[in-house]
């Protein structure tokens, strides 16, 4: 994790190609991140490309994008 960030806190955000949230997961002393394919809400999400952008106290220290197939 960068830095900046307090006791290895920080956040992963995923959003769908329309800029949509689809799940936050919150990082707490992790050293890799993992996401299962699932939105808030538990469901699977569709297939295609996956934004992501990784945050501490709303500043973004990374971002990517991920292709989930099903």
């Amino acid at each position: 994790m960068p830095q900046g960030f307090k006791n290895g806190e920080g956040k992963l955000s995923i959003y769908n190609s329309l800029g949509q949230l689809v799940k936050t997961i919150q990082i707490r002393y992790r050293h890799y991140l993992t996401w299962d394919g699932k939105n808030e809400i538990g469901k699977t999400v569709n297939s295609g490309v996956y934004y992501y952008t990784i945050s501490y106290e709303n500043k973004i220290f990374y971002r990517g994008s991920i292709v989930f197939l099903k």
